[in-house]
């Protein structure tokens, strides 16, 4: 833990853990939202992410062109596509692919988990760490940074094999809802900056999921 947390604490005293932190422990809701993505070359790109606690659907637009890209995530399939082509791509499982290339280290489920403002069902507070909760998500952790009333996550931080992989900074929240998310992962930077956020209604995988995959 002292390892990981290496350059991510003040000099200053930690503030507390929130007494209302569990309010954030809770499956994301089916939600609807649209975001300026910045990521691998490209900036504030119109994004709209649904969720639906089973699968994420994300479609990115390249004005004035219209859709350029579009990605399915359930649990256990992730295929994306660029606008022209007749084929899509299947993604190994724990990954979020973005246009241009880069992949968060993430899975769909926590995906939607962090931008919903919540936390995994399996969190707990972090003995020796205040202000910090941690869970088990797949083979790795989770660190979350929670504090503020009503209770907001932070900085969240994700640990496999027992190295960082990921950091998560949340800010400008609307309530528990992150307003931006700033994510790093190796040389790799994106940014997702929040627009609108509604409800969402359940999601059905759409038709070009069996399309052909495209070989190398």
């Amino acid at each position: 833990v002292l390892l990981l947390f290496g350059g991510c604490r003040s000099a200053g005293v930690e503030a507390p853990l929130s007494p209302r932190w569990r309010d954030l422990v809770s499956p994301p809701p089916q939600f609807a939202a649209l975001y300026r993505l910045s990521c691998c070359g490209q900036r504030q790109l119109p994004t709209v992410v649904r969720g639906d606690g089973q699968a994420v659907a994300v479609t990115v637009s390249l004005p004035p062109g219209g859709v350029a890209w579009e990605g399915w995530f359930a649990e256990a399939l992730g295929v994306v596509r660029r606008r022209g082509e007749r084929c899509v791509v299947e993604l190994p499982p724990g990954q979020v692919v973005l246009p241009g290339g880069g992949a968060l280290p993430l899975e769909t489920s926590l995906l939607a988990t962090v931008l919903a403002g919540r936390l995994p069902s399996s969190a707990r507070p972090l003995p020796g760490h205040p202000g910090w909760v941690e869970s088990q998500v797949g083979e790795g952790r989770l660190l979350a940074r929670c504090g503020g009333d009503p209770p907001r996550c932070t900085q969240l931080l994700l640990e496999q094999g027992g190295r960082q992989v990921l950091t998560l900074r949340l800010d400008r929240h609307h309530g528990r809802l992150p307003g931006r998310i700033r994510a790093t992962w190796g040389k790799e930077l994106m940014v997702l900056e929040l627009a609108e956020w509604g409800g969402g209604t359940v999601l059905a995988a759409p038709e070009w999921v069996t399309w052909p995959r495209c070989t190398p």
